[in-house]
């Protein structure tokens, strides 16, 4: 939260009209919007991107409303909150359980807290806990639950707040530091440091939560005239420092690395971070001007971010585009150093200024923020609201535009490989069902991948203009399960489309994603009975079958292939094309009864055939090994009834599989999460390439195709390992992409979008 509101709803101050870097002296020039309400405003929509909101507790801001709730209303308050950010797109809450060494919580070290029942130290009724309930909660819905500790204050006024008999400063005293009307635990003290670690430690081992997060309040900010009395512990615990304020700062970093070291080592997978004030040094970057956190209040993060302590940044951004705080000019340096040490940025926002009674800030400020994070998605991979009560409230209409318009697909949460960098293994045994209104999905789990996860939820993704499916494009996210279920059913009338499509993939507990699985639902009917029609089949690991009818189709008068003696055109043509994503690929066609297929590949439309397969009569299946193909190449597929007379049985069943590589799939799977390519949004001739710093990826050459199999660049790539970028001789074309890497081991596919 920024400085200013914490005092007036943390501390139960006055607004301080003489700070001497308050939010409204620091906006001192005029606003320059970095995006005009043109009608392009959205520009992005990442895959994978945090949505979240910081849901404050202290002084009932946020949740619960007020003190002496019962359970049914601090239920039912809380599911009406989640809920309406749930509508919003938010996928992630920060949710503030120990906001002055009190609980939200069943804690066996510290009391209840004050702003649960008006009195510190009384338990809801029941036996209720309100954290399990938050994080049954959240999880329902899909959204990562961390838990927001504030580490050292104790006490937020002296003089009015409630303190139980078993609170820390009651125990120890001496463990406190009194400033202004704050009570605050000892930076300095290694017994604080334990403390406040152990704390952390009970709530990662008791409650199933997705990550821990600290807040910006560490050392206190400063007052005028009031000293922070730490002289004795710097006496007795100096450590070999001469300067106070290098002490201060390692104290501080001295808790990050234990908290981080305590939460990897009882559950690796659960996520640390840090929300700090938004300026590290004035100065700093160029051309900013405000109070400096690392003097100030001796907080640290770009040495966190360099000892690799946590696993992302939430600095908060609290200021418009355009003044001498800048929000671009911020957030893009904040991304930077995140980038650069291999961890994420959330950008911190202020949307609780779009109160009337508040900044009142106009919504543009907001949504110009919003896709100045989404340009540099690959530096900052997402944003964190504050507070949640703007958005529950549709402050300025926020809500609104978060619906219907910034946040209207669907994406995932970034994943973090420096914690898991292992795939899960995609569904098996995908099967289908349709209606003429639904489509029912059904798929098996699948079992562990190396590192011992399976899926904890799954993605299924959607087309319906008769495309293939593109799990790279977020406009395609049909739904994202909020646990494992194995069954989906679509609302829709496939009769209306060109063309339905899905894939299905698994995601485990770091948000790590498997291959897809892809289905093919239309029936296919004499659309595709000309090879300028085909239908493009996507290759699958598995066989998953489109269902295809040779009925009322016509002749397309290309020549019979080499194993057909009869040598005549067919009366009757269905077909298909793919684009090659290996040297080989499998086609398997199973017949109906009195279907006696001829099965064939060619190169293109008129000529050019492969290979052909007739292994029998009617009823037997067919299959074509195809080998030596070029990958991003598009090949045809033609099935029609072997004879002279067309057969009463018109129906098949057809799949491709592969791809046929040297390596094994995890293999693959393990490259895909190392690897990725994406366009600069702000130059379409230039593609981005990122490999993961530990990467052992090594790519000789890389090529890009477009759909239809065209070669579009092919250059060496001397860089091992870190970004690169490809450029091109004109600006690409909207539309879909094949970047095929090759160091002549193996080749690796990637989608590329370009919008």
């Amino acid at each position: 939260m920024p400085r200013i509101s914490q005092q007036q709803y943390d501390f139960n101050m006055p607004f301080d009209q003489t700070a001497p870097f308050s939010i409204e002296k620091m906006d001192t020039i005029s606003e320059e919007a970095a995006f005009q309400d043109n009608g392009s405003r959205q520009i992005l929509y990442p895959k994978r991107e945090l949505r979240c909101a910081w849901i404050a507790t202290v002084s009932n801001i946020d949740y619960p409303t007020s003190t002496g709730q019962s359970v049914t209303t601090l239920k039912s308050g809380f599911i009406t909150l989640i809920n309406k950010l749930q509508k919003s797109g938010i996928n992630a809450v920060f949710v503030q359980v120990r906001p002055s060494c009190d609980a939200f919580y069943n804690s066996p070290y510290e009391p209840w807290s004050q702003w649960l029942s008006g009195t510190q130290g009384v338990a809801p009724a029941g036996g209720f806990d309100p954290l399990v309930f938050m994080i049954d909660e959240a999880h329902k819905r899909g959204m990562e639950f961390h838990a927001w500790l504030n580490p050292y204050r104790a006490v937020v006024s002296i003089s009015s707040s409630s303190i139980a008999s078993n609170h820390v400063s009651v125990l120890h005293p001496s463990w406190c530091v009194t400033y202004n009307s704050l009570q605050l635990l000892n930076p300095g003290l290694p017994q604080v440091r334990d403390y406040v670690t152990m704390i952390v430690s009970d709530i990662v081992t008791r409650y199933s939560v997705d990550g821990i997060h600290f807040d910006d309040y560490f050392y206190p900010y400063p007052a005028n005239g009031t000293t922070f009395d730490d002289a004795a512990a710097y006496s007795n615990y100096p450590r070999g420092f001469t300067n106070k304020n290098d002490w201060r700062r390692d104290n501080v970093n001295l808790l990050v690395k234990m908290v981080n070291d305590s939460i990897k080592s009882i559950r690796s997978w659960v996520k640390f971070g840090v929300g700090p004030f938004g300026i590290w040094k004035n100065g700093v970057p160029s051309g900013i001007i405000g109070l400096s956190s690392y003097s100030e209040i001796y907080c640290d993060p770009i040495a966190w971010l360099t000892a690799q302590s946590l696993d992302y940044v939430a600095p908060q951004l609290y200021w418009k585009i355009g003044t001498n705080q800048n929000f671009n000019t911020l957030v893009d340096w904040w991304g930077t150093q995140a980038n650069n040490h291999g961890r994420h940025c959330y950008a911190g926002m202020a949307s609780y200024q779009l109160n009337p009674s508040g900044g009142n800030w106009a919504i543009n400020n907001i949504l110009d923020q919003i896709n100045s994070t989404r340009l540099i998605n690959f530096k900052a991979q997402g944003n964190v609201y504050y507070n949640a009560s703007s958005i529950k409230n549709n402050l300025k209409s926020l809500s609104d535009s978060l619906t219907t318009s910034f946040n209207k697909y669907k994406c995932l949460i970034p994943t973090m490989p420096w914690i898991d960098a292992i795939n899960p293994l995609p569904p098996v045994a995908v099967t289908y069902a349709t209606t003429p209104t639904t489509v029912t999905l059904n798929w098996q789990m699948p079992l562990a991948a190396t590192d011992g996860d399976t899926a904890q939820y799954f993605v299924i993704y959607r087309s319906t203009d008769g495309s293939p499916v593109d799990i790279t494009n977020a406009k395609q996210i049909l739904f994202i399960s909020p646990d494992p279920i194995i069954t989906y059913i679509d609302t829709i009338t496939i009769t209306n489309y060109p063309g339905v499509a899905y894939a299905i993939t698994s995601c485990d507990k770091i948000n790590n994603e498997s291959t897809a699985e892809y289905i093919n639902i239309n029936v296919i009917s004499p659309t595709n009975d000309n090879c300028s029609a085909a239908l493009l089949l996507t290759p699958n690991t598995t066989c998953v079958n489109t269902p295809g009818d040779m009925a009322y189709a016509t002749a397309s008068g290309v020549a019979a292939p080499s194993c057909d003696p009869f040598a005549s055109p067919a009366l009757q043509d269905v077909w298909y094309k793919f684009i090659a994503t290996s040297a080989s690929h499998v086609i398997t066609l199973d017949p109906s009864t009195d279907f006696d297929p001829v099965l064939s590949v060619y190169t293109s439309c008129t000529s050019g055939e492969i290979e052909c397969a007739d292994n029998g009569g009617p009823g037997i299946g067919e299959s074509i090994t195809t080998t030596g193909l070029t990958i991003g190449t598009t090949y045809y597929i033609r099935t029609y009834d072997f004879g002279s007379i067309g057969p009463a049985s018109t129906t098949f069943d057809i799949c491709i599989t592969g791809p046929n590589l040297s390596t094994s799939s995890s293999e693959i799977d393990d490259k895909a999460s190392v690897f990725d390519i994406y366009p600069n949004p702000f130059d379409g001739s230039i593609l981005y390439g990122k490999f993961a710093k530990d990467s052992d990826i090594r790519f000789l050459s890389i090529a890009v195709y477009d759909v239809l199999g065209r070669s579009v660049l092919e250059k060496a790539v001397t860089v091992e390992a870190g970004n690169f970028s490809l450029s091109f001789p004109e600006i690409l074309k909207p539309g879909i992409y094949l970047m095929v890497g090759n160091n002549n081991n193996y080749r690796y596919t990637k989608r590329v979008v370009v919008e």
